[in-house]
Formats: structure tokens, sequence, C-alpha cells
């Protein structure tokens, strides 16, 4: 009643606000989740994070995902794609940045799927964007979401990313143009997509240029 505008950070949000009956349409407005290109640019350029500080070899091929680690983000999805990709390729490395609820369970999962020496959880840290660095593809496995940063940060950060079907995908990533687009919880996919990038350096790199312009003309908060 005393509101003028309602802003929605995601074209589905808008969907969804009109399907449920929330306001009418004059008062709702699109503004999508924005980020600060030239801040992740600057964070990735002075990171002091190495291969080496960290024990991974130089010749591994890192898969990551930012994120908590909890149901609607699915890391269990990530580690059982990454024992998959593992087999396909077998200098693969992975990193989870970030922590949560469910860390426990995720690293018996890894242990239990012999990925323990492959594999890397941060815990909570103020430098995930820093990680990005490391990252040869950025992976976002969630259930649900809003229309999550981490997503056009990956784009500013120069990474190929594969994404679920998360409600705000659309203003995002189209589908092989400048992202990857899986069904949620669907591991096989996540793996087979991440295992035809490694294969695949042209489209890898038409991709990442197609994100860093998605991230300037959409994303950017500047």
């Amino acid at each position: 009643v005393f509101t003028d505008k309602i802003i929605c950070v995601s074209n589905f949000e808008k969907k969804s606000a009109l399907d449920n009956h929330i306001c009418s349409e004059k008062k709702l407005e699109v503004i999508l989740n924005g980020i600060d290109i030239a801040e992740v640019e600057q964070k990735i350029a002075n990171s002091k994070l190495t291969r080496a500080s960290l024990n991974i070899p130089e010749s591994a091929y890192i898969v990551g995902m930012v994120g908590r680690i909890s149901e609607q983000q699915a890391p269990d999805v990530f580690v059982k794609a990454a024992r998959k990709i593992k087999d396909a390729i077998p200098e693969a490395f992975f990193i989870i940045v970030g922590d949560g609820p469910d860390q426990t369970e995720i690293e018996k999962m890894i242990s239990d799927l012999n990925l323990k020496e492959s594999f890397l959880i941060t815990g909570w840290t103020k430098q995930a964007i820093e990680y990005l660095s490391l990252f040869d593809v950025a992976v976002l496995c969630s259930r649900w979401e809003g229309l999550p940063l981490v997503v056009p940060e990956y784009f500013a950060a120069k990474k190929p990313v594969v994404c679920t079907r998360i409600d705000a995908v659309d203003d995002m990533i189209e589908d092989g143009v400048n992202g990857f687009v899986v069904d949620v919880d669907d591991v096989d996919a996540v793996a087979k997509t991440i295992v035809q990038l490694k294969n695949n350096k042209e489209c890898c790199i038409d991709v990442v240029a197609n994100g860093c312009r998605k991230a300037k003309d959409c994303f950017d908060i500047t």
C-alpha cells in the first residue's frame, strides 16, 4: 500500500510476483543484481594465491565453485560430478570456496569417492574472488537461487561458466553462447559439459569473451 515501486532482481522474480498477485505490474521494476567489475578484475590481478602455495599441481585442470556448503547450492552434485570428471581428466583438481552446515557430510563424500588428494575446501574466506584466478572452469550447481552474484563474478573473472537451470538463468546465460546451462541435479550433464570444455579450447575462448561482454553490458554497477 505504501510502496510506489518494488525492485525485482530478475525477470523471473517479476513473473513470480505477478503470478502470486503481489501487486500490479506497474509497481514492479526489474534491476538485475550487479557487481563492481573493476574491483573483481583488480582483486584477481593482485591475488597472491598460487597453485604452489596451495599444494595444487601446476598441471592441474581446476574446476571450482564458490558457494555455501548447503543443500541449496548442491555441493553433493559438484562432488559426484567431480568423480566422473576425474575419471575422464586424470589431472583434474577441485575447489569449493566456502563453508556451510553440510561440510562434514561433503568431506566424507569426497573421501568415499577417493577424491581427497584432488580436493580443496577453503572454508570461510575473504579471498573468494582471488580464488577465481586459479579456476579453469567455474561452476554453480544450485538447486534454487534468485540472481546469484557469483555468476557475473565468474564472467568478470574471465572463466567459462557451467550453471544449473535456476530461476534467473535466462537473465544471465544463453546456453552455448556465454556459458552452459544444465538441469538441476543432473550430475552427468555437469561432468559431460566440463569434460567437453576441457577438450574444446576454441569454444572455451568464445564463451569467455561473450561472458565478459555480458558482465559489462548487464551487471556492471559502475
